[in-house]
């Protein structure tokens, strides 16, 4: 998948599991998205970025957010993906503004 197509796909599950926080928690929901979505996900935290950057080696070094703003990390208290999924769709989607402006520095 290139890197536009996991952003796109990312932002998609994030804005689903912001729309169904009351029925489970974010670990169940993000397991549910996947399978309502028949998208299979190697990597155990049902994560797309996780799963592009591992592809490409290293998920420390890959991941697509980090790629755009090298201080992103999904475990970032003021976004964090588990405790505070609405702040953390809001910080993809600012990120992602960033990756359209530039994408053609990506290599993906």
């Amino acid at each position: 998948m290139d890197l536009k197509k996991v952003w796109e796909a990312c932002i998609e599950m994030w804005e689903w599991i912001v729309e169904h926080l009351d029925e489970g928690t974010v670990a169940e929901l993000k397991a549910r998205y996947c399978l309502e979505h028949n998208i299979k996900i190697a990597v155990s935290s049902n994560c797309n970025f996780c799963e592009y950057a591992l592809t490409e080696g290293s998920c420390h070094d890959n991941c697509p957010g980090k790629l755009v703003d090298r201080s992103f990390s999904c475990c970032w208290p003021e976004y964090h993906y588990s405790w505070k999924p609405v702040a953390f769709l809001a910080k993809l989607k600012e990120l992602f503004i960033i990756f359209k402006e530039t994408q053609n520095d990506y290599v993906g």
